[in-house]
């Protein structure tokens, strides 16, 4: 192979003359931004992303399409690459309409994935749902009580009917987590030997110590109070946030392994820096603002006068408070409305909330305005007070009537006195909720962190690093009152920049995502979403006002289990599915782009969901034409094209019919190089994520390429299959089964968790215990300690791993004494092994035979990978395709020689070729008499058959490809000895990944499944077991009722009503093992999950076992890989 020497970014590389420069850059670990660039499909340079610079070059060129050259020296960053990809980048958003992430997330102070852990609640996962808010927010039950709401909205639901009840359904889920006591503890990191001193116990202070502690350091929070919770202990109500439940979230949080100490006050007891004297690390500063903004008023001292913060705070540690009859609440946000109501609950007559705007202008929930309402409180807008009257006690408060005037700093018109306009309102107890300020006390001891002129802590915007290096600071003393999830939103970014801190990194602001967005709610157009169906939002329980007035009970009961599902499942799911994953958002935030609205031309175009697989979104689409090119070149189908030009191009399928009426294979092949969310594997889900998935290597099962798979996996379930692009074997490519035979590991109603024995006729659930004790039971009548006896048989899948079918091999054969074994499989005919053959082929080598014979085998309909891997071959140039059939195939048009024949004459034609390669080579007389009577049995023409043959001897490096179900014994001994005579590569396809495991381990030595299935029509079978895979059990097992049946199998059908025994099998993602393929390559691989049982199949089959034969001596799985090893060597 030629090579050549070239520079890469100042990386000497030596790679394969003719090779690109984006392919060169790749070997060496070089990413050379593309959106259209793949391995597997011609170069195209749609996307004009991968530009690079080489030296004497005028003027930046291609990468994908730039073959190296000796001495060539490249650049693939610069100032001017980054323009002008950031250029490109920001002409493809132009036309690309789309949401990356829900507008609800996005409106979330503290960034939760709605639409992820609402899809989880859709899906029947509600712990997950939970844990998936917990990554940034760890109160859901609390927050999802309290919280204003931000989320909702903005949530598009509404161009429906009305919002999803997102905090709802975080309560929901919340809820449930603590009622399985959940204490799942997420990626805590290695012990770091770092300690964070937290000062102050609220939402914020919990909140950074929960997320530092999960980076490996150790913290300690430091309380003023007596119990943490900070605000939403002392300042809700607990009709509104039970503290039981508040005490749960905060157990879970220090659960984490994080010291808490109450009753320490900064300023009194300790300051940051005897708190760095006492070796903490880094100071994280949450203290509130728990002082009270005092109004300037005679009176405003006198007893019976209260702070809103200080009145809800002494109803919290229940100390005795004497209101009267008449309460008067000055203020208008929620803590107003949390004063009046509990005033009311605790004896007050009347209560009275005076304000000095409108209703329309408070900054109060609107629904705790009307709650409050409903219990009795009586509003007065528009007035201020000016005066507290008292005598010997409290009296009256004074107002004066207000009006509206130019808006001020907050956006809301400012109130003016009206002269003149004063009045009285008769109290008994003033309670003044005008807001609250920072403690100054607390920093008592500390002049080296700074204020602001509001009194509050200054820090660094992003980063809440305060004026001292190892001092950071959120939540309320840095922003002035906020909410609850406000507080933890800032709470957690702070712990993110005390961790980078803490490790030495720089101290700089998270980098900010690209975020592509359809618009404002007001900016979309309620036609998009008019073939909605609307549904009800879910009403949630609330106590009647005469219940609720008289007792702190909750008010809001939540929602049951049949609620939260439906309420979930009314998500429109706005975010991309692809937002963890998307190219084009990654190399869009790579390149810092900007949405820019001038250049804005995107459309909305309506979703394609015409098939069961593929979701087809075309206003994501760039037109980088991957899709179409992998679908003709890879494929060789043609099922999308390009319609319409200039602006209005799209890519559709062919004839603009629905993709289930074209020549679609549903391989996924489209999906899989779909740098955006223009394509999309529809998840067999309830509702998708999305979800950041883990990849597990695993092999696809469904024939016997073995190819190299992915499993995208969630806790739950399969979200879809992808392959690597690396795989030699398989270079990315997949089959419809391959990219969706794992949809039915998510079916669960169909999985078997339990075993299964006959209980008068039917199948009941048992214990393991028992069902093993059963199946010893009926077995063990049928062993005889002579010599090999056929009244019990085994049947094995082929898609069981050589691991499951050695131990059952070994089952059979030293403890139940039978050889009497065979394949699962209507098609086991006893096929030659082929294993020991010295010729077997790899498919990585196929593109170097020069003559490909297809003998009784069509590749793109049974084997569709072969096909692609054909279609490359042929491709480039450097093979020919030779065809013996009795079909026709869809490779005829691209053979260069076709037979088609008989199956009853491939023998003779296999005859022949090995007559003409003999007398080719010795020109024996006897074998030319022979090849002129065996082309006398065929009606095609002999020079037709005699060029096809010569053509396929004269090769110079052959390869025969055949079909194993379609191939005789007798027929694949010519085969085999041809192969050897020309020293002819030899391949042989079946139908599932493991029929040369089998061989190997010895099967077709003995019975084959079809002669087994013979003798259980003829009663010769007694006991049968069977080791099944999710293709389940054939129903001509079960046609003699009498024979005793235990059925290992991971699916219910109802066939096995009629066995005695089943035990609930393994689908291949919860399976590990290994496989030969058809290269006779041993391809091991790893489970995604645990088996749904518990139990893996070998541990069944051994149990079985050791309960008949004591001296069994498979008890651990490296007891099993041991003995085979010797077996596959």
């Amino acid at each position: 192979m030629e090579t050549v020497n070239l520079t890469i970014d100042g990386i000497e590389v030596t790679v394969e003359k003719g090779i690109t420069i984006i392919e060169a850059a790749r070997k060496v670990g070089i990413d050379i931004p593309s959106l259209c660039y793949d391995p597997r499909i011609e170069p195209y340079g749609a996307c004009r992303l991968c530009f690079v610079e080489i030296d004497n070059y005028p003027k930046p060129v291609t990468a994908c399409s730039t073959e190296v050259s000796e001495g060539m020296v490249v650049r693939t960053n610069s100032s001017t690459l980054f323009e002008i990809r950031k250029t490109a980048l920001e002409l493809i958003l132009s036309n690309h309409y789309g949401d990356c992430t829900a507008p609800c997330r996005n409106a979330c102070p503290a960034g939760i994935d709605i639409q992820g852990f609402i899809a989880h609640i859709a899906n029947g996962a509600y712990v997950e749902a939970a844990e998936l808010i917990r990554e940034d927010l760890p109160f859901p039950s609390s927050v999802g009580r309290i919280c204003p709401k931000f989320c909702e909205k903005e949530c598009r639901r509404q161009l429906v009917d009305e919002p999803v009840s997102i905090c709802l359904l975080k309560r929901f889920a919340g809820d449930e987590a603590l009622k399985n006591n959940n204490s799942h503890i997420l990626n805590i990191l290695p012990d770091t030997g770092k300690r964070v001193a937290v000062v102050g116990g609220g939402p914020a202070g919990l909140t950074a110590a929960y997320y530092l502690r999960r980076k490996g350091h150790r913290v300690v929070v430091f309380e003023a109070e007596q119990e943490l919770g900070g605000m939403m202990r002392y300042g809700i109500p607990q009709y509104r946030l039970p503290k039981e439940v508040l005490d749960k979230e905060i157990e879970h949080i220090l659960q984490l392994g994080i010291e808490a100490k109450c009753g320490m006050k900064m300023g009194r007891d300790f300051n940051p820096q005897s708190l760095k004297e006492q070796g903490f690390d880094a100071v994280f500063l949450s203290i509130g603002c728990q002082a009270e903004q005092r109004l300037s008023m005679e009176g405003i001292d006198k007893p019976g006068v209260y702070s809103g913060v200080e009145f809800l705070k002494s109803v919290a540690y229940g100390r005795d408070i004497s209101l009267g009859e008449k309460v008067v609440v000055i203020g208008g946000g929620n803590t107003a409305m949390d004063v009046a109501r509990t005033a009311v609950r605790m004896g007050a007559k009347e209560v009275i909330v005076v304000y000095r705007r409108t209703e329309k202008e408070m900054p109060a929930e609107p629904r705790e305005v009307a709650e409050a309402k409903e219990e009795g409180v009586k509003f007065i807008f528009l007035a201020s007070p000016v005066n507290i009257i008292c005598d010997r006690k409290l009296e009256a408060v004074e107002c004066i009537r207000m009006e509206l005037r130019e808006p001020d700093a907050s956006g809301r018109r400012r109130p003016v006195p009206i002269e003149g306009s004063e009045f009285s309102i008769e109290a008994d107890t003033v309670i003044m909720a005008v807001g609250q300020i920072m403690e100054a006390e607390s920093l008592k001891g500390s002049p080296e962190i700074k204020i602001s002129r509001w009194g509050l802590i200054e820090v660094e915007p992003e980063t809440f690093r305060t004026s001292v290096e190892w001092v950071f600071a959120a939540g309320d003393c840095v922003t002035g009152p906020s909410t609850v999830v406000e507080a933890i939103g800032c709470g957690k970014k702070a712990a993110l920049a005390v961790d980078k801190y803490l490790r030495g990194e720089a101290v700089i602001p998270e980098p900010k995502p690209y975020n592509c967005s359809k618009g404002r709610l007001e900016e979309i157009d309620p036609e998009e979403f008019k073939d909605i169906p609307k549904k009800p939002r879910q009403k949630e329980a609330v106590l009647s006002v005469e219940r609720r007035i008289t007792n702190f009970d909750e008010i809001v009961e939540g929602f049951t289990e049949k609620q939260a599902v439906k309420e979930a499942e009314r998500c429109l799911s706005c975010g991309c599915s692809e937002g963890f994953e998307c190219r084009l958002r990654e190399l869009a935030s790579l390149y810092k782009v900007e949405n820019n609205q001038l250049l804005n031309i995107a459309e909305y175009n309506p979703l394609l969901n015409d098939n069961e697989y593929i979701l087809r979104d075309p206003g994501k689409c760039i037109l980088c034409g991957s899709c179409v090119r992998i679908c003709q070149e890879v494929q060789g189908v043609g099922a999308l094209g390009y319609v319409n030009r200039g602006l209005k191009t799209v890519i559709k399928p062919s004839l603009e019919l629905p993709l289930s009426k074209t020549q679609c294979e549903f391989c996924g092949q489209c999906v899989s190089v779909c740098p955006t969310g223009a394509l999309l594997i529809k998840v067999s889900m309830p509702k998708p994520g999305p979800w950041s998935v883990q990849k597990t290597a695993s092999v696809c099962p469904h024939c016997s390429i073995a190819c190299d798979i992915e499993l995208n996996t969630t806790k739950y379930g399969v979200v879809k299959v992808t392959a690597p692009i690396d795989s030699e074997i398989n270079r990315g490519n997949l089959c419809f089964k391959g990219a969706f035979g794992y949809t039915v590991y998510n079916r669960f109603g169909k999985r078997l968790s339990d075993p299964l024995v006959k209980v008068n006729g039917s199948l009941v659930k048992t214990s393991w215990e028992n069902a093993y004790k059963r199946a010893v039971w009926g077995l063990s009548r049928f062993i005889k300690d002579s010599e090999p006896q056929n009244e019990i048989a085994c049947l094995i899948s082929p898609k069981i791993t050589n691991e499951d079918a050695f131990a059952a091999l070994k089952l059979c054969r030293t403890v139940l004494k039978t050889d009497n074994i065979g394949i699962l499989s209507p098609d086991s005919e006893g096929t030659k092994a082929l294993i020991q053959s010295p010729n077997l082929s790899r498919f990585k080598d196929i593109g170097a035979n020069d003559f490909i014979l297809l003998l009784n085998i069509d590749p793109s309909l049974d084997y569709p990978v072969l096909g692609n891997i054909l279609r490359r071959a042929v491709r480039d140039g450097k093979s020919e395709i030779g065809i013996i059939n009795s079909k026709p195939t869809r490779f005829d048009n691209t053979a260069a020689l076709t037979l088609h024949i008989s199956p009853k004459k491939v023998f003779e034609l296999l005859k022949l070729i090995k007559l003409i390669s003999e007398f080719t080579k010795e020109r024996d007389r006897d074998s030319l008499e022979d090849m002129q009577n065996i082309l006398k049995r065929f009606l095609t023409k002999p020079e037709k058959i005699m060029s096809f043959a010569l053509r396929f001897i004269k090769a110079q490096n052959p390869l025969i490809l055949c079909d194993g179900k379609r191939i005789s014994n007798a027929e694949m001994e010519l085969i085999e000895a041809i192969a050897q005579k020309l020293n002819c590569n030899l391949q042989v396809l079946y139908p599932a990944v493991n029929y040369l495991g089998l061989m190997k381990l010895g099967i077709f030595e003995t019975f084959n499944g079809r002669k087994i299935n013979e003798d259980i029509k003829k009663g010769k079978i007694k006991a049968l077991i069977i080791i099944a895979d999710e293709s389940g059990v054939p129903a001509e097992c079960f046609e003699n009722p009498d024979i005793f049946s235990v059925i290992v199998t991971p699916v219910y059908q109802k066939e096995l009503e009629n066995a005695d025994v089943v035990f609930p099998g393994t689908m291949y993602p919860e399976t590990r093992g290994s496989y030969i393929n058809s290269e006779g390559r041993i391809r091991r691989f790893d489970r995604a999950f645990s088996p749904i049982s518990g139990r893996e199949v070998w541990e069944i089959i051994s149990s079985i076992a050791e309960k008949i034969n004591d001296g069994w001596d498979l008890n651990s799985y490296d007891d099993v890989l041991e003995q085979l090893k010797a077996i596959l060597k």
